[in-house]
């Protein structure tokens, strides 16, 4: 998923981030047909979005790949419930 960002990091590049986009779900341009695209679902009446539970997993997995042993912590800019 990452794998350039982590070989970047491996040969000494400071990699402080990846984007992700899109990262919700969203009606279609033309048709408002339901457009699944990845960790957020489409938002519900009361107002929440459902997780992406297999991406989730593995933004998690990658995201310790990235960290490695440096011994940083992730700084959320944003906590997701589930």
């Amino acid at each position: 998923m990452i794998g350039c960002e982590i070989a970047a990091q491996q040969a000494g590049v400071p990699v402080e981030g990846v984007c992700l986009y899109p990262i919700t779900d969203y009606p279609g341009w033309v048709d408002e047909r339901h457009c699944p695209t990845g960790l957020l679902g489409p938002v519900t009446p009361d107002g929440a979005r459902p997780i992406y539970e297999p991406l989730a997993g593995e933004l998690l997995l990658q995201q310790g790949r990235l960290l490695g042993g440096s011994g940083r912590t992730p700084r959320p800019r944003y906590q997701f419930t589930r």
